[in-house]
């Protein structure tokens, strides 16, 4: 679960244009944190996931999915049913 969590993280981070760094940046955390969460080996405080989903203004589930923006999904669903996570609104809601 924290290796999709991450997924999804870097993901939507990077459909907004930002970097590790300037994401860190923006939610008060070391770059290298960032790192580790996206890479799965650092499971996020719930104040941090909250800080992050403000600021890449993504919705729960998107973050939250079992499924990984332009990926199938991992236990054999046929790629159509996927969400790609570059599909958010600026709501956060999916289109």
């Amino acid at each position: 679960m924290l290796a999709r969590l991450g997924e999804n993280i870097q993901a939507a981070r990077k459909a907004h244009g930002f970097s590790q760094e300037r994401l860190a940046e923006l939610i008060d955390l070391h770059p290298r944190a960032v790192q580790k969460i996206e890479a799965g080996e650092l499971n996020p405080k719930s104040t941090t996931l909250i800080r992050i989903q403000a600021v890449i203004r993504c919705s729960w589930d998107a973050l939250l999915a079992r499924e990984v923006g332009g990926r199938g999904r991992r236990d054999g669903a046929p790629a159509e049913n996927r969400t790609r996570i570059s599909r958010l609104g600026n709501d956060g809601s999916i289109r």
